[in-house]
């Protein structure tokens, strides 16, 4: 008897698993999330929104840098304190960028603007970045950035 008992405790759970059920009603649909809103973390102007995020991601709008004596330095820096303000103005730090480009009207200076760039990016690994050339800027900037960021 107690074989008996002992082989129907081990048999119970192999004969569950043996027999299925097989159920016609249709699988409940799924209900997707709804898409993440844009929203505006820092409002620019009539024409566009300093930064927007959207999901995890925030985008700045390119900032120009200027200089009276052509100094590409002093542009670069100027564009570059307005990303890191736009930045703390969404909440977010230097560290928290993706991926920037940076545009210039003379890639000869592609030297001296680095010089400046990095300064930004001492405590933290610098974002992925494109340097392109262009014939112009707006306002006659010498250097226009813009950047990705995470949430």
């Amino acid at each position: 008897m107690k074989h008996i008992s002992l082989m129907a405790l081990l048999a119970a759970p192999l004969l569950g698993a043996c027999v299925s059920i097989h159920d016609d009603r249709p699988a409940p649909k799924e209900f997707p999330l709804p898409p993440p809103e844009k929203v505006v973390l820092v409002p620019g102007n009539a024409l566009y929104s300093a930064a927007v995020g959207h999901g995890d991601a925030i985008y700045l709008a390119g900032v120009i840098g200027r200089s009276e004596t052509g100094d590409v330095k002093e542009a670069t820096r100027q564009a570059m304190d307005t990303v890191k303000g736009n930045l703390e103005k969404a909440g977010r730090t230097m560290g928290d960028l993706l991926k920037c480009t940076v545009f210039m009207t003379d890639i000869e200076q592609y030297g001296p603007m680095n010089e400046v760039y990095t300064e930004y990016f001492s405590d933290t690994p610098p974002p992925a970045r494109t340097a392109v050339a262009v014939s112009a800027l707006p306002f006659a900037a010498l250097v226009e950035v813009e950047c990705v960021a995470a949430r």
